[in-house]
């Protein structure tokens, strides 16, 4: 009867009403999904420009310095401070290859070399992984201490003993379980990350010329339509027709 059809009626309305609230729901999941899923991959591509850069400041490859900040990590060292450290051991390495009597000599005194057997400049990856071997055979003590802070600097120099202690083995070991697990970059990956942010850098200058631009055109107008409406309201009799108006238009 008539009952029927109502209640009918509005479960259909009922049932409507919640496959489109399903469907706004699905859509705002998406969306965060969607979100959260380009975050992820801009934050790895941010990562590999920084890596990149950092690798040629440092002077070695990304896929050596890529490994080493994964091996590293594990012993509470960050990727900042690991880089940094890098920075001064390989200022070190150049300064000892150039004849600086002090830094010669504090490579002299652990019986590492800068240079190879063909007189080449070794990398700070590769001396790194022999001073490792030095270290692992000393006793630890404020001597060790020293002579780390005089390589890598005071701020990593007092926290990477225990990774130089691993030994080159253990950090080779490392390093390889990073490139299984994708976090060595190649070059090419880096270079491809740095041109994408860099064309990033220029669409957010070339919208923010369009924006200048429309704003440059459209201030005059903005600027007569604030002071009319500053002339009204200092005029009671003009700003009650002007309400006037405007309220018989929106009616």
């Amino acid at each position: 009867g008539k009952a029927d059809r109502m209640f009918k009626s509005s479960a259909d309305r009922m049932s409507k009403q919640a496959s489109q609230m399903g469907k706004v729901i699905g859509g705002v999941a998406a969306g965060l999904a969607t979100g959260a899923f380009a975050s992820w991959i801009k934050g790895a591509v941010d990562s590999a420009d920084a890596a990149g850069k950092s690798a040629a400041a440092i002077g070695i490859t990304t896929e050596a310095l890529t490994g080493l900040q994964y091996a590293a990590s594990l012993s509470d060292i960050s990727t900042q401070e690991l880089n940094s450290g890098l920075l001064k051991f390989n200022k070190n390495i150049a300064e000892a290859a150039n004849g600086s009597k002090a830094q010669a000599q504090a490579f002299a005194d652990i019986g590492l070399s800068v240079k190879d057997a063909n007189g080449n400049l070794k990398s700070a990856d590769k001396l790194l992984l022999e001073v490792s071997d030095k270290f692992a055979g000393y006793e630890d003590g404020a001597q060790k201490a020293l002579l780390a802070s005089d390589l890598f600097g005071k701020t990593l120099g007092s926290k990477i003993v225990p990774f130089l202690n691993e030994g080159s083995g253990a950090i080779e070991t490392l390093t390889a379980q990073a490139e299984r697990f994708g976090l060595v970059m190649s070059e090419k990956t880096t270079q491809a990350a740095a041109a994408f942010n860099d064309s990033l850098t220029v669409m957010g200058a070339m919208t923010d010329g369009i924006a200048l631009s429309v704003a440059s055109d459209m201030l005059p107008v903005m600027n007569d339509f604030t002071g009319l409406l500053i002339d009204v309201s200092e005029n009671a009799d003009a700003a009650a027709t002007s309400a006037s108006v405007l309220s018989g238009v929106l009616k």
